[in-house]
């Protein structure tokens, strides 16, 4: 018997969506349906909270029959939800779930009180030589944030059964279509496969996303808050124009291979300086991980940004001076299916695990 399952993706300017269809009995699955939705901005809604938006999409695509599905998922922002890997002395999960709060003091960005988590074991060293050694991923993210996603879903009768990560979202993908594509060409020139990592980058509006993983899984995430509102800001100041104009001349510009546009150079040498500040910031990471716990041998890029040539060729140029491999995001997606709806795919892909 079919089911469908549905992957939500709330960005700054739009919702989009992914429906597939796939058999109860195994993990092969159709997409039927991609759709962006923009959220509205004229001037009857230009007072409306980002919430009263969200549902205003979400009717609209109620409308169009497109939110029939058994299972939904969706994908929390990185300015509001992070991971983390922590060792702890023990394993007993009382003991762990007692000094929680305390471990997480130090880690989460914003007050812990308004704070929810999730986490698990993800290994221990029980030696005979060494203290009883584990290490726990925890998850944690703003309740108000959560609340705020899911008000929007009951709008529409939608109870979601997986609220994701989005930092570490590509590893979904990875694990359903690309791991081979990450690992095969980085592989046959390591000669401890051991060792071998991948990343995917994701460069999105608010924050840029860094998911490593090796060839068992997921490793771990990390989120640099800078993304392609603090580019459209510059523009802004440096054009003399409003926000929205300058987002408007900035994907005009970084869309086409040769703009001719008046401000061309202006917004080229813009996003040039921008994004080499964030690669830098990935290549201290880099080196530092690859002197201590192995070696990233291949990369991948999701987001819009991703398909400027400029942006793109910057993160090869510079990380291929680590011996970093790039890899085509093209091969991680299916036929025909832009980066620009990987967040949601990798959403939908996140219920094909699901035992029920």
């Amino acid at each position: 018997m079919a089911r469908r399952v549905i992957g939500i993706d709330f960005g700054a300017y739009s919702v989009k969506l992914v429906r597939l269809e796939t058999n109860k009995n195994n993990k092969k699955f159709e997409i039927i349906d991609m759709v962006e939705e923009p959220l509205p901005n004229d001037s009857d809604t230009e007072n409306l909270d980002i919430l009263s938006k969200y549902e205003q999409i979400l009717k609209i695509l109620q409308e169009k029959n497109l939110l029939d599905a058994d299972i939904f998922a969706t994908g929390l922002s990185s300015l509001d939800a992070h991971m983390r890997a922590m060792t702890v002395p023990f394993s007993d999960i009382k003991k762990i779930n007692s000094i929680l709060l305390g471990l997480l003091e130090s880690e989460v960005p914003f007050n812990i009180d308004e704070v929810i988590n999730s986490w698990y074991l993800k290994e221990s060293n029980n030696s005979l030589n060494q203290e009883n050694i584990n290490t726990i991923n925890i998850a944690f993210a703003k309740k108000q944030s959560v609340s705020m996603q899911l008000q929007a879903l009951q709008t529409v009768n939608i109870d979601p059964r997986i609220m994701n990560l989005n930092a570490a979202l590509p590893y979904e993908l990875a694990r359903e279509l690309g791991m081979n594509a990450l690992f095969y060409e980085a592989s046959l020139e390591e000669k401890d496969s051991k060792n071998i990592l991948s990343a995917i980058i994701d460069l999105g509006h608010s924050t840029t996303n860094l998911c490593l993983m090796d060839k068992n899984g997921f490793v771990l995430s990390k989120s640099i808050i800078q993304g392609g509102s603090k580019l459209t800001e510059k523009i802004a100041q440096r054009l003399f124009l409003s926000y929205q104009d300058a987002q408007n001349i900035k994907h005009e510009i970084l869309n086409e291979e040769k703009s001719t546009h008046e401000h061309s150079l202006i917004v080229n040498e813009l996003a040039y300086e921008h994004y080499l500040s964030i690669v830098s910031e990935i290549e201290r990471f880099f080196i530092t991980y690859n002197m201590k716990l192995g070696h990233i041998s291949s990369f991948s890029m999701m987001g819009k940004a991703s398909e400027c040539s400029l942006i793109k060729s910057l993160f090869i140029e510079k990380l291929s001076a680590l011996e970093c491999k790039f890899v085509e995001s093209s091969l991680l997606l299916p036929t025909n299916c832009s980066c620009v709806y990987a967040n949601a795919l990798a959403n939908a892909f996140s219920c094909l695990s699901l035992n029920i």
